[in-house]
């Protein structure tokens, strides 16, 4: 049993955080309407985020919100008031990728704490560290890291929390990395428009056959989940915002169950009959002592016949017949099946396909033909449906008549700031004077009612009276909690008389009067970046930075360069010079960060200062940190898209000379930059995909015995053509660009 580790699940509506919070989990992460990257789920209005707040607030729960998109320049001011209501709910956590968002919420709300989201692809040491100086307090890391890297960031990186994922969906690309949606849709992924192109059929060239070559299985790790948690991670995270409330509900309470030590084999069924496609345990348990990238167990990564849900395999048919117009599947069972259960069946087309048939399980009988309600042996399936005889043996049910979730009441109460009001009797005027406000508001807020004074004809208890009427008394923010009464008329409190009807309107209009007050001065002065006067300048054409051995890839290995160097290659033909300049654009993903950055030591000592460092990964800024000397500049997968990320980089490295600009959009929409960003040319491609799956071995089936690690395929899909390279084993997939 592990108490320690937080155990975070996905809520893509306020019913699914509901489902979660009851059944065990520690924290939920979620979005809003705008500035998440799942659009798609249902997401949170602030009414909803508020209701669920209150919900938490009598509970050691946690609520963790994710703005976790690329944030353009205009959409800044919006982006403020949202913090500014985050901030009055005092949510636990924001997750964030924009570096310049990060930027602005700690410089002007620093209550808020930071999450990085793993849509900025840290998967390195230097990576975590640079996020940490930076004021985060944890690193969501990325999918595509093996236990052992885990375990190596965790010892390297104590102070600071990681976040690990251990169920849900894996993306056949870095997140934040992928390009796919952009380039063939116009829908950003960064922007929560993902159109999810690896889930689509691809042609591979070689045999023209149609296959889903870069559609990755489900991550499930089960019980491995308590290697992680006994190493110190500090959150498991559960993938599904787009979700139903019913899979939330039984991922919770299976992995609870895990966490507690109990058995979970029930509960891991109820959860595969929710959603779940062909699953592994990913990249973080699918390694062997990992020596070298080759060791791999034999899990393939990539399920490239079937997407879609296939719930869980519970038997093999045997035999199939027709009789009187009655299809009859005789089956062996090894899970059981029920009555009004959904089952499928696959077979492939005349193309090689494999199809899916589902069907309502309506008639079960054993084998001597007797009626049954359910079984976990030998049976007999009768159904009207069509049954092929090519049928594939293996039966899945994908649904169960009797695991309906029952809703949860949403109808719940508005999180509200707690305050204390004063109440100043005279002889003329009632005074009520508000303390502890929210939204940053430090002075009081006071309302003069006029009054005249009587004398009671009787003893009156008048502090009850007030508690009675404005105790627990509410508007949309705030919520009284204390009172405190003075009197300050000739009579004595217990001979001072005042309707309650008097005090009723008076506590209507206060409280209105004070929302009023709120909704008018809770803005404040925004830190805006410091305007900069640092010698900058445009950079060139980013199509020109390319790799001189494949023109398509847009970033240069400086391992590779070496390798070259030393091999005799005249060093004028490794990188691409514009003027007097060498560019040296690093690849965003690489795994051996201390051979990279020594490699990369040793260009400039060859090159000299004619070398211009292109840095595309939040680790490669703590190596130009360190290297004053060294000219370098923002590249691509940095995403500079507004005035604050901008300055961040500007902030973080005084041998900073320029930056590109957000590529997926194409000019300033605000005038109000401190220093102008390069934008980069329509004709300039970033890869779809940059996968640490590797095509050969995960995609094509091949093994990796006798793999030089590298090479190159070419795929197809509506009449356009890709190139797939494999070098040292991570997977690039580039559009085909005519050559002139």
């Amino acid at each position: 049993m592990n108490n320690n580790v937080e155990l975070a699940l996905p809520a893509g509506s306020l019913q699914a955080a509901l489902q979660a919070f009851i059944n065990g989990s520690d924290a939920v992460y979620l979005g809003l309407k705008q500035f998440s990257a799942r659009k798609g789920a249902q997401n949170f209005t602030l009414e909803e985020l508020s209701q669920l707040k209150q919900y938490v607030s009598k509970e050691n729960k946690k609520i963790q919100v994710a703005l976790n998109t690329v944030v353009d320049d205009v959409e800044l001011d919006q982006l403020i008031a949202t913090l500014s209501y985050l901030e009055y709910l005092n949510i636990d956590a924001i997750i964030v990728q924009d570096l310049g968002l990060a930027l602005l919420i700690k410089e002007n709300f620093p209550n808020l704490k930071l999450h990085a989201s793993t849509q900025l692809a840290v998967h390195t040491i230097e990576g975590v560290k640079q996020l940490e100086q930076a004021g985060f307090e944890r690193v969501v890391l990325a999918r595509e890291l093996t236990f052992k890297q885990i375990k190596e960031i965790r010892e390297a990186c104590p102070s600071i929390e990681l976040k690990v994922f251990i169920h849900g969906a894996l993306c056949y690309s870095f997140s934040g990395l992928c390009m796919a949606s952009h380039y063939l849709t116009g829908r950003s992924a960064n922007r929560g428009e993902c159109a999810q192109i690896c889930r689509t059929y691809f042609s591979l060239d070689q045999n023209n056959s149609n296959s889903y070559y870069f559609s990755m299985t489900d991550l499930a790790q089960r019980e491995e989940i308590l290697k992680l948690a006994a190493i110190g991670i500090d959150a498991l995270k559960i993938e599904g915002r787009m979700k139903s409330p019913s899979y939330v509900y039984h991922a919770t309470k299976y992995y609870r169950s895990i966490l507690e030590g109990k058995n979970a084999k029930k509960l891991q069924n109820n959860l595969s009959l929710q959603f779940e496609r062909k699953n592994t345990s990913g990249w973080t348990f699918n390694y062997g002592k990992e020596k070298t990238l080759e060791n791999r167990k034999t899990q393939s990564l990539v399920a490239v016949d079937y997407t879609a849900h296939q719930g869980l395999e519970v038997g093999f048919i045997e035999k199939i017949e027709t009789k009187n117009n009655i299809n009859r599947l005789y089956v062996n069972l090894k899970e059981e099946i029920a009555i009004r259960d959904g089952l499928m069946l696959f077979y492939r087309d005349n193309n090689n396909i494999l199809k899916p048939v589902t069907f309502s399980l309506l008639q079960l009988k054993d084998r001597e033909g007797k009626p049954i309600i359910k079984s976990s042996s030998s049976a007999l399936i009768e159904t009207k449906e069509k049954i092929r005889k090519s049928y594939l043996p293996k039966l899945y049910s994908v649904s169960k008549h009797n695991l309906n979730v029952p809703l949860i009441n949403e109808n719940l109460e508005l999180y509200r700031h707690l305050i204390e009001i004063k109440i100043s009797v005279t002889q003329n005027k009632i005074k009520i004077e508000s303390f502890n406000l929210p939204f940053r508001i430090t002075n009081s807020y006071e309302k003069k009612y006029p009054f005249e004074l009587q004398e009671a004809h009787k003893e009156q208890k008048l502090l009850q009276n007030f508690e009675n009427i404005f105790l627990n008394a509410t508007n949309n923010y705030v919520k009284i909690e204390k009172i405190e009464l003075e009197n300050k008329t000739k009579l004595k409190t217990t001979n001072i008389f005042i309707p309650l009807s008097q005090l009723k309107e008076i506590r209507r209009d206060y409280l209105v009067s004070l929302e009023n007050y709120l909704t008018t001065n809770n803005s404040f002065t925004l830190n805006e970046p410091k305007r900069e006067t640092k010698n900058t300048k445009l950079l060139p054409k980013r199509g020109l930075l390319h790799n001189q051995n494949k023109t398509h890839l847009s970033f240069i290995d400086p391992i590779n360069v070496i390798k070259q160097l030393k091999s005799g290659k005249d060093k004028e033909t490794l990188l691409p010079k514009i003027e007097a300049s060498f560019y040296l654009p690093l690849v965003p993903i690489t795994f051996d960060e201390k051979l990279q950055f020594e490699a990369l030591d040793e260009i400039i000592k060859t090159y000299g200062d004619n070398v211009i460092v292109g840095l595309n990964n939040v680790a490669h800024l703590r190596w130009a940190k360190k290297r004053a000397n060294v000219k370098v500049f923002i590249d691509v997968y940095l995403y500079v898209a507004n005035r604050y990320t901008a300055t961040f980089f500007y902030n973080e490295l005084p041998n900073l000379i320029g930056l590109y600009g957000w590529l997926e959009r194409k000019e300033l929409t605000t005038t109000n930059w401190p220093i102008l960003p390069t934008f980069v040319e329509d004709s300039f491609k970033l890869p779809l995909f940059i996968s640490r799956a590797c095509f050969r071995y995960d995609s094509l089936n091949l093994p990796c015995e006798g793999c030089p690690r590298h090479g190159s395929w070419k795929v197809e899909q509506s009449n356009k053509n890709y190139t797939v390279d494999v070098i040292e084993c991570i997977t690039y997939v580039s559009q085909q660009i005519e050559q002139n």
